[in-house]
C-alpha cells in the first residue's frame, strides 16, 4: 500500500519533549513561569507591548472581543470565508457577526469588502490573515479610523507572517493567534492575544483567569527561579499564599498550561527556520504548478507569507472539479482538504444570507484545496504531490 502523505504534521521533536519535562519535574504544570517566559519572548519577537497566552485560538478571539466590551446590540464585521470560530465568538458574546465577502485570489477581505458590511451598530472589524496571507492592514486601519471602530486581527494562521516589516497581529488594537497542530508553531492546542494598550491587556489577563485581578507570576521571573510555587510566592512583595485573589468580573478558564508554555518557548525559537522551510516548499509548488488551471497563492511585495497552508483554487476551465482533484489525490495516498468554509453556507448562519450574496466566499468554498505542506515534507513526497496534481489535471 502507498504511504500516506498527510496534509500537515506538527514540527515537534526532542527539544520540545525535553522542555515539556521541566514543568513536570518542578511539579508546576498549570499556568506559571514557563507561560510568562513564552509571553515575554513572543512580545519581543513581534515587538508588541503585551502578549497573553491562552488555551486556544478561539479563546484568544473570545478574550480580545470581550476585553473590548463587545456585547448585545453590537455588530462585528467578519470575513465570510474563514474558520467558523471567528464568527462564533462574536455571537457567543451576544453580538452579531456580519459577514463580508473576500477576494477569491487571496482568500482575505479587503478594506472595501469590510466597509460594505459596516452599519451604525458596527463596533469592530475582524480581518483574518488566512493561511498566513496578511490582509491590507494600512487600508483597514484607515477605514476603522474613519468610522471610529476597533480592529481585532484574526492572526490564527499568521505566526511568522509580516507586512512592511511589521508582524501580523500587531497592526490593530488586538491580535489573536492559534497554536493548533496545523499551525506554523504548536503545542497541541493553545493561543495568544497581543494588545497595544495596557489596560485592555489587563482585562484580557483577568478574563482568561475567571476574572481575577493580578498575575500569578511577577514580571521578570524566569523558570529557573520557580523551583516550586511556595518559593515564588515568597518572592512576591507582600504575597500571602493563603489569600485568594479578588475576582472583579465574570471570566473564563482560558489559561495555557506550563507544559504547553515550555513547548511554545522552543517552537518560537524555531519559528524562523520553520517559516523558511515552508516558504521553500511553497516556492517548489509555485514552479511546478505554473501553467496549470490553478490559482496559486500570491505574495505582494513587502509581505513575508508564512504559508500556514498552501491553498490553491481550481479554476473553472480545469478539466475536473476541485472535488474530483481531491479524490484523485486521495487514491494516490495524498491527503488534501477544502481550504476552509464559507460561513454563510453553514447551518448556524445560512438563514441570514443567500449563497450568491457573497460570491467570493462561494467561489473559495467550492474551489479551494489545501495541499500537503509541513517542514518535514521530503523532496520525494513533494515530487509525488506534483506528479499526482499534474496527472489529474491533464
Amino acid at each position: 500500500m502507498t504511504d500516506i502523505i498527510p496534509i500537515a504534521v506538527p514540527a515537534l521533536g526532542a527539544r520540545e519533549s525535553e522542555a515539556a519535562l521541566g514543568p513536570i519535574q518542578r511539579a508546576w504544570v498549570a499556568q506559571g513561569p514557563e507561560v510568562a517566559a513564552f509571553e515575554a519572548s513572543f512580545a519581543r519577537y513581534t515587538t508588541s507591548p503585551h502578549a497573553l497566552a491562552c488555551s486556544s485560538g478561539t479563546a484568544a478571539l473570545h478574550l480580545a472581543l470581550a476585553a473590548l466590551g463587545v456585547g448585545p446590540g453590537d455588530e462585528v464585521v467578519v470575513p465570510g470565508f474563514t474558520w467558523v470560530a471567528t464568527a462564533n465568538v462574536v455571537e457567543l458574546l451576544g453580538a452579531r457577526a456580519v459577514l463580508c465577502d473576500v477576494d477569491p485570489d487571496t482568500f482575505v477581505a479587503s478594506a472595501s469588502h469590510l466597509e460594505a458590511a459596516i452599519s451604525p451598530r458596527t463596533r469592530a472589524l475582524l480581518p483574518v490573515h488566512l493561511f498566513g496571507y496578511v490582509a491590507d492592514m494600512p487600508a483597514i486601519l484607515d477605514l476603522a479610523a474613519r468610522h471610529g471602530l476597533a480592529v481585532v486581527e484574526d492572526a490564527a494562521c499568521a505566526a511568522g507572517s509580516f507586512f512592511g516589516g511589521q508582524h501580523a497581529g500587531t497592526f490593530g488594537d488586538l491580535g489573536a493567534f492559534s497554536f493548533h497542530p496545523r499551525k506554523v508553531i504548536t503545542c497541541g492546542e493553545g493561543g495568544l492575544v497581543l494588545a497595544r494598550d495596557g489596560e485592555v491587556a489587563g482585562r484580557v489577563a483577568s478574563l482568561r483567569n475567571h476574572g481575577a485581578e493580578g498575575t500569578l507570576v511577577p514580571p521578570g521571573v524566569e523558570p529557573s527561579l520557580a523551583e516550586d510555587s511556595a518559593r515564588l510566592l515568597e518572592e512576591r512583595p507582600g504575597a500571602r499564599a493563603y489569600v485568594m485573589a479578588d475576582f472583579v468580573r465574570p471570566g473564563f478558564n482560558y489559561r495555557l498550561t506550563d507544559i504547553q508554555g515550555a513547548i511554545m518557548r522552543v517552537q518560537l525559537e524555531r519559528l524562523d527556520e520553520l517559516v523558511t522551510r515552508r516558504r521553500e516548499l511553497a516556492s517548489r509548488y509555485h514552479d511546478a504548478f505554473a501553467g496549470l488551471p490553478l490559482s496559486l497563492p500570491v505574495e505582494p511585495e513587502g509581505m513575508i507569507h508564512a504559508y500556514q497552508a498552501y491553498v490553491v483554487r481550481v479554476l473553472p476551465d480545469a478539466s475536473i472539479s476541485r472535488d474530483a482533484l481531491a479524490d484523485a489525490l486521495a487514491r494516490r495516498g495524498i491527503q488534501t482538504r477544502q481550504g476552509t468554509h464559507a460561513l454563510h453556507l453553514l447551518g448556524a448562519y445560512r438563514e441570514r444570507y443567500r449563497p450568491e450574496e457573497l460570491p467570493g466566499c462561494l467561489e473559495a468554498h467550492r474551489r479551494s484545496l489545501a495541499l500537503p505542506l509541513y517542514p518535514d515534507l521530503t523532496d520525494a513526497q513533494v515530487e509525488r504531490v506534483v506528479a499526482a496534481v499534474r496527472e489529474a489535471l491533464g
